[in-house]
């Protein structure tokens, strides 16, 4: 349940997710996972995090709310994600655990970040993985390396610029990531993703 961002809390657990990519592929996800019991939030932008943090105490239903999860992108730093998803929970009077992956506070809060809390990177990184070794991957390389000679911004983007490429040579193209992986054209069940799931186990469980 709770598939969308609501003003009212209807589920014990919460995560919150960056975008509407994310948000579509934790939906699938969930789905896949028969996970029932998790309300998924958007902060539609990370600069958007500490002010989405100190409004959750004020949103209607939000004393239903057991256990807060957040599941963000690395990008190039980790570490600096990690402390400011800290600093923003300290200043929303939320708990902040000193480490990712481990519970404190009542609510209880955990976060990690993708694709892992030692990496830099992002869910389309994850994605990548997921695609290695099919045909259509090579072609996508191949493009990628073409296009980097005249394009040397590719390089510092690179997990989004090949996906984007992907998606754009599936049979459905111009699909974002969510709305490919409802349409099944991400396959969340690889192990590439295996991080998220046993992030959702430690939420759920």
């Amino acid at each position: 349940m709770g598939r969308k961002n609501l003003t009212t809390f209807k589920c014990e657990q919460l995560l919150l997710v960056e975008g509407q990519d994310e948000f579509g592929f934790l939906v699938r996800l969930l789905e896949f996972l028969k996970i029932e019991t998790v309300q998924l939030h958007m902060l539609n932008g990370i600069d958007n995090l500490a002010g989405v943090l100190r409004l959750l105490p004020k949103t209607p239903g939000f004393d239903k709310v057991k256990r807060i999860g957040l599941l963000l992108d690395s990008d190039s730093d980790p570490a600096a994600r990690i402390q400011s998803i800290r600093a923003s929970l300290s200043h929303a009077g939320l708990a902040s655990p000193a480490m990712p992956l481990t519970f404190s506070g009542t609510p209880s809060v955990v976060y990690t970040t993708v694709p892992s809390h030692e990496l830099p990177g992002c869910l389309e990184d994850l994605i990548m993985q997921s695609a290695v070794g099919t045909g259509i991957a090579n072609c996508v390389d191949t493009f990628l390396s073409c296009s980097a000679v005249q394009r040397t911004d590719i390089g510092s983007r690179y997990s989004k610029s090949w996906v984007h490429s992907l998606l754009s040579a599936s049979e459905k193209p111009g699909l974002k990531i969510g709305e490919a992986t409802t349409a099944k054209l991400i396959n969340v069940e690889h192990e590439a993703f295996e991080p998220i799931r046993v992030f959702l186990a430690l939420l759920t469980t």
